[in-house]
């Protein structure tokens, strides 16, 4: 009698390990082991015709929170392209933050709980335009007081943080 229930204890506290591990499945960054994206620079971006000046005029409008310095180009009444989606979702966030670890840090062993995106400044034909960091290294960041991509000026420019991210392989 005591085998049984020794046995049919050990039975319960299998099954329940198993479903606790089919439940909680892979964690975001084990099912994000590969990068499925590419990271660039927002000049090298503009530069390689993947996004046009009217898509950097907006992301400086937000970049810069305004018009400032770019009156010229932007007019009196600019309305920047609009944010869409307004954030993203977790799915994509953990895409970029893979990709980051992977390809900008090498350090596909690292955590997403280490890597930071502050601000999000649009989707562009495909292009997210993300500012984005992570805790892994004591950075120096060399901020530029101006800095021009396609005639469009950018104030307190920091290349290193502002980024572009697009699902695929590199174009």
């Amino acid at each position: 009698m005591k085998k049984g229930k020794k046995m049919m204890a050990f039975a319960v506290a299998f099954v329940l390990l198993v479903a606790a591990v089919i439940v909680a499945g892979c964690g975001p960054e084990q099912q994000y082991a590969e990068s499925i994206g590419t990271m660039r620079s927002l000049e090298e971006a503009y530069e390689s015709g993947l996004m046009a000046q009217d898509d950097i005029l907006s992301i400086a409008y937000y970049y810069n929170q305004g018009t400032d310095g770019n009156e010229e180009l932007m007019g009196e009444n600019y309305v920047p392209n609009p944010i869409v989606p307004e954030t993203l979702d977790e799915e994509r966030v953990n895409q970029i933050k893979r990709t980051y670890l992977n390809e900008v840090i090498a350090m596909p062993e690292g955590s997403f709980e280490h890597v930071f995106i502050p601000a999000y400044y649009g989707t562009y034909h495909e292009n997210i335009v993300i500012h984005i960091t992570d805790d892994y290294h004591g950075y120096d960041y060399v901020f530029e007081p101006e800095h021009e991509i396609g005639g469009v000026r950018f104030y307190n420019y920091a290349g290193a943080l502002l980024r572009v991210w697009r699902a695929g392989a590199a174009e």
